[in-house]
């Protein structure tokens, strides 16, 4: 029988272990050849006076800066001054700053200050820069790394946390054996802020160049991969929200400093006892993989064996999860995602992988989605107070999804949509291309 590991805060069912030994039928890889034509990449900016250049890979926003995080700054901000602008103005002065009538943007904006502190001098240097090249005002710039004042809100309403459900299927648990990461990562982007995510490649002036999802200007991520193969993901998790502590996501690019796991952990548990929420991480290089949770400065490891290891995905599940806390568990969000995965057990592969963090099945009601049980969720967050509404945050939205392979250091991502609704929406890379020289002009497309 395969090990399965669970999450202290996770309730899931035994039923799951029996599912284990299901095998279901198998899918064609996204983008194979039998898929409509995707446009090439095509380089659209690059700057004079400095490496970094802008692409636009089969829809994939990609943004590649060189040298120190000073000069990655400089280098966006040029860039991309103008989303960088149109991000201030429509997602946080438009949408996020009048989205709870308790914190206008004038404390969106002294929280964002109050964070800054937690900044290491590199990532200073990097707002530094980013504010030179793009014009923009450091206030402004510190609103699209921080969490808003909101986020304090998490422990009565989680909804208002952006989150993420990630699995580690290695061993037996996966085809060939290869180990295999998949996540799926939900935000309140307010119809919004998806248009601003990117991959970002960075090769810094030492140390190995890495592979970034984020948005445009932000030191926030949600996954990371370095050149030497090692992977990384944090994300919040509701628990005791610290006041002004240290986001947790801005712990992703951190830790591409770390040469594995091992360092990596270190550097997680230094951090634990200063972050704004509660965390997990998932770690991986190699054969190699764990989870680690952090909660009021305690840390519980997992390194897992031949099996799937599921991270918590029901961190997200907000004020739904509370209001149907009573309900079978056989209907909730986190029990599909294992019984998905169980399924595919010794044959879960990218293809399967992609295909599960895109299910819009509803499984309380068999229906297709995107509802707020499916995978890919979508579950309006608003909070009233009688007939008042206080709150209206639109809807907590799977946006982001992504499937790694250590071993083969290939990527599959979807990005830069309002819903992951389809497997075919997940574009794949290779570590080395995206992180080699490819600034040939046999590469450029202009």
């Amino acid at each position: 029988m395969p090990q399965i590991a669970f999450p202290r805060h996770s309730r899931w069912p035994a039923l799951l272990l029996g599912a284990l030994l299901l095998v279901s039928c198998g899918e064609a890889i996204p983008n194979a050849a039998t898929s409509p034509p995707i446009p090439a990449r095509q380089v659209i900016a690059r700057s004079v006076d400095s490496p970094g250049r802008v692409l636009r890979d089969r829809g994939v926003l990609v943004v590649e800066t060189r040298g120190t995080l000073f000069q990655a700054g400089v280098q966006q901000g040029t860039l991309l001054r103008e989303r960088i602008r149109d991000q201030v103005r429509d997602y946080h002065e438009r949408r996020a700053f009048s989205a709870f009538a308790l914190t206008p943007g004038v404390l969106h904006r002294l929280y964002a200050r109050q964070q800054e502190r937690h900044l290491s001098l590199d990532e200073r240097d990097f707002v530094r820069g980013l504010a030179m090249g793009s014009g923009v005002s450091h206030e402004s710039l510190l609103l699209l790394s921080t969490e808003p004042p909101y986020a304090m809100l998490a422990k009565s309403l989680p909804a208002v946390l952006p989150g993420g459900g990630s699995f580690i299927a290695r061993g037996k648990a996966s085809l060939n054996g290869k180990p295999l990461v998949g996540r799926i990562s939900d935000d309140l982007a307010l119809e919004t802020r998806q248009r601003f995510d990117m991959l970002w490649v960075h090769h810094p002036d030492a140390g190995s160049a890495w592979v970034a999802l984020t948005r445009v200007g932000s030191l926030d991520a949600q996954a990371a991969w370095s050149a030497n193969g090692f992977y990384a993901s944090v994300d919040p998790l509701p628990g005791a929200p610290r006041a002004a502590g240290l986001p947790p996501r801005w712990l992703t690019l951190r830790l591409m400093a770390a040469t594995g796991p091992d360092e990596a952990e270190a550097m997680l548990r230094q951090a634990a006892s200063r972050t704004s929420q509660a965390f997990v991480a998932t770690l991986a290089k190699g054969e190699g993989a764990r989870i680690l949770e952090a909660s009021d400065g305690r840390v519980a490891v997992r390194s897992h064996g031949s099996g799937a290891a599921l991270a918590d995905l029901a961190q997200s599940m907000g004020a739904f999860k509370a209001r149907t806390a009573a309900t079978s568990s056989a209907q909730s969000r986190d029990e599909r995602f294992g019984r998905l995965l169980a399924s595919s057990y010794g044959q879960l592969d990218p293809a399967r992988a992609c295909s599960i963090l895109s299910d819009l099945v509803d499984p309380s009601t068999g229906q297709s989605g995107p509802s707020a049980l499916s995978i890919s969720r979508s579950l309006p967050v608003r909070l009233t107070l009688g007939p008042l509404v206080m709150g209206d945050w639109g809807k907590l939205t799977s946006t982001t999804a992504l499937v790694v392979q250590p071993l083969d250091r290939r990527l599959w991502v979807a990005i830069g949509r309002e819903q992951v609704d389809a497997p075919q929406q997940f574009i794949d890379f290779h570590l080395d291309s995206l992180l080699g020289d490819t600034r040939s002009p046999d590469n450029d497309t202009d």
